[in-house]
């Protein structure tokens, strides 16, 4: 169901955090050949940036989870998780391969898609023995950096892809193999539809169905030349093949041995290996062409567009003068396939008349009554205005054509649909920021106004801009006024029973019965549900909202927010009796105070003291709600 956003949500939804801490983390593959690090952009710059930089591997794709907390990057040889709140690598997955893709035993990790706590990204493999797969992650298998997938033993599977394998070997201009009907000599298969191997990945319903079923779909990688070895006899389609997932939703058991799931537990030694029973292929439910004109490589990416219905394709370089590469095709998710003839497309062979017509000549031989075969064509969306003629596209028969929709100069490869019209565009070579796309797929970098910016009281290097940056734009705390924050001001107990309240959604409370809280007060709901929910009590019949909160008093309170909240709890020692000012903690703080300080809450404020009945300033209290909400209540998770 599409997921309509206002930009208020949006703002929401991409808190403090995105691309500021500096982090360096080497991955430990001995499998790739120049090793390659993830790492975050040294200080602040846009919290709605993720920033990763790599080395010999490239980004290919992106994708991001239901909930919008993780963003998932393919570099190729190894796939990243990022936290989308604080911007860390949290875990990254290598091992595909020995060598760089293209040398033996090399692998290609390209475009991503997410669907029902999964990762799925097209994985090649040219040699030895092409094959061509999806690799499938377990969102919640990716635990740690520098994950090797051989060394995993579950949360990793494959699914071998029958059609794109098949047609990547195909004897078109070649003697064919007895054994596997393949090309004897693979470096002179015949690659029909000039399959290259496999890149876009996303899942969608079929164009024109009245139903929500969802299928993968999966798009050739397509040669750009069309001489006589790639023996491309149709280079304007890009052939996107569909997969039911029911076929694939259950993993095959390995350890009994029974299931003939296709999605099996995968391995580097699976991904070379030629041996493969019929049990272990999948094979698609349908095929769907889609006009792109004569590009190298095809459609990079796919993304579906929850709110449109409709299926957006990314190019590479264009191959004629007349082709648009590097911009998008968008199949109308509203039109029903239509069927006609795969037609001859144009020869990049232009150079080499013999190899052209040895082309064409070939492409002859597969009419059928002198009609080339049929084919379900994806309507294409007109997406250009006036300047979208089927003269400028290169039209070979379609009736709507696509010129392409604007994308940011500097994108490469990785798209990502948040619904709303929102999309994360990877638009350099190591970053993927928030761009809003029109009616005609043109896109415009959004830049949110962060509320941090308002107080002339807060700069940033303070230790505690962070802090303030997290609870402003989360909605836990606001200013003292329009331009002041007051960050060494001391917070009330009232103002810590409303942040608490804020965090959990301003709930339905009931009549808090202290005789200082004035019904329709600012704080008195919150200070109500607190009290029934036995996270603070107050003195005799009063609460003392005003009072300052003391450094123990917050640790109690905030002890008894987990414990409402069943977070882990438990204690890791008495670390409190460290302090020289321990006897001066009130008998009823302990154990909360204890936990605060063990949790890494609260610290000691100098001398070995940590001045329990001291009031808690506003940036300090900032700061102990960010670890809490980033360490305590996400590890609790």
């Amino acid at each position: 169901m599409a997921r309509v956003m206002a930009l208020a949500l949006v703002v929401g939804l991409f808190p403090a955090g995105m691309a500021q801490s500096a982090s360096a983390v080497e991955l430990p593959e001995d499998e790739i050949k120049e090793m390659w690090e993830i790492a975050l952009e040294n200080g602040y710059t846009h919290y709605d940036t993720i920033d990763l930089c790599g080395g010999n591997s490239h980004m290919q794709g992106i994708c991001v989870d239901d909930k919008m907390e993780y963003m998932y990057f393919s570099y190729t040889s190894a796939l990243a998780k990022v936290d989308m709140k604080t911007g860390k690598v949290v875990g990254s997955v290598g091992g595909f391969g020995e060598g760089s893709f293209g040398t033996p035993g090399g692998a290609h990790l390209g475009c991503l898609a997410y669907y029902d706590g999964k990762i799925y990204g097209s994985l090649e493999y040219k040699e030895p023995g092409a094959k061509f797969f999806i690799a499938v992650f377990d969102e919640d298998a990716i635990t740690e950096v520098g994950m090797d997938m051989k060394e995993m033993d579950t949360g990793v599977y494959g699914i071998l892809l029958e059609e794109p394998t098949s047609d990547f070997r195909d004897p078109l201009n070649d003697v064919v193999s007895g054994a596997n009907g393949f090309a004897v000599n693979e470096e002179k298969a015949g690659h029909k539809f000039g399959c290259s191997g496999i890149d876009g990945v996303t899942f969608a319903p079929m164009p024109g169905s009245d139903d929500d079923k969802m299928y993968l779909f999966v798009a050739y990688g397509v040669y750009g030349n069309n001489d006589y070895w790639k023996g491309r006899y149709d280079n304007n389609y890009n052939v996107l093949q569909v997969y039911d997932p029911e076929d694939f939703d259950q993993p095959y058991n390995e350890s009994k041995g029974t299931g003939d799931s296709v999605l099996r537990r995968f391995t580097y030694e699976r991904g070379l290996s030629t041996d493969y029973e019929e049990s272990e292929v999948l094979t698609a439910t349908d095929t769907l062409y889609a006009w792109t004109g004569t590009t190298s490589y095809g459609a990079q990416n796919m993304e579906y567009d929850k709110d449109t219905g409709d299926i957006v394709l990314y190019t590479y370089a264009p191959q004629q003068e007349w082709s648009k590469g590097h911009t998008l095709y968008v199949i109308d998710g509203s039109k029903v396939p239509v069927e006609r003839e795969i037609e001859v497309g144009q020869s990049n062979t232009n150079s080499d008349q013999d190899a052209h017509d040895a082309a064409v000549a070939k492409a002859e031989e597969y009419k059928v009554d002198g009609k080339y075969p049929i084919g379900k064509h994806g309507v294409l969306k007109c997406i250009c205005g006036n300047d979208c003629q089927p003269t400028v596209c290169g039209d070979t028969g379609i009736t709507a054509m696509v010129c392409g929709g604007a994308l940011p100069e500097t994108a490469t490869y990785g798209i990502a649909s948040i619904g709303g019209g929102y999309y994360y565009i990877v638009d350099g070579a190591t970053t993927a920021s928030l761009f809003k796309r029109d009616d005609n797929y043109n896109f415009t970098r959004v830049t949110l106004d962060r509320p941090i910016n308002a107080f002339n009281d807060i700069v940033e290097g303070d230790w505690y801009y962070k802090a303030v940056d997290y609870a402003l734009t989360e909605g836990i705390m606001s200013g003292t006024s329009t331009d002041t924050f007051a960050p060494n001001a001391t917070l009330t107990r009232a103002m810590v029973a409303q942040m608490l309240y804020s965090l959990e959604g301003k709930p339905a409370a009931g009549r808090a019965d202290f005789a200082d809280v004035a019904e329709g007060a600012w704080y008195a709901d919150a200070i109500s549900w607190a009290a029934g929910e036995g996270i603070v009590s107050g003195y005799g019949d009063t609460f003392g909202p005003n009072d300052p909160i003391t450094r123990e008093q917050l640790a109690l309170i905030l002890y008894g927010y987990a414990q409402m909240k069943e977070y882990d709890t438990t204690q890791g020692g008495m670390s409190i009796r460290e302090f020289s000012d321990y006897t001066s903690i009130s008998g009823w703080a302990l154990e909360g105070l204890d936990w605060a300080v063990n949790a890494g809450l609260l610290s000691g404020k100098g001398n070995n003291t940590l001045v329990p009945t001291a009031g808690a300033t506003r940036a300090e209290v900032a700061q102990i709600f960010m670890m809490f909400c980033q360490e305590v209540a996400k590890q609790s998770k």
